[in-house]
């Protein structure tokens, strides 16, 4: 890929964040889960 003209920016609102013992709620009719992990 080349490298964009301007960088790439997202938003992860805190509301989003979750505990290792948080409850993770999977949507009624989902087949499938993503998840994210982080090096930090």
């Amino acid at each position: 890929m080349k490298v964009p003209v301007e960088p790439v920016i997202f938003m992860k609102a805190t509301s989003s964040i979750c505990g290792p013992d948080d409850v993770v709620v999977i949507p009624r009719g989902a087949t499938k889960a993503d998840w994210e992990a982080s090096s930090a």
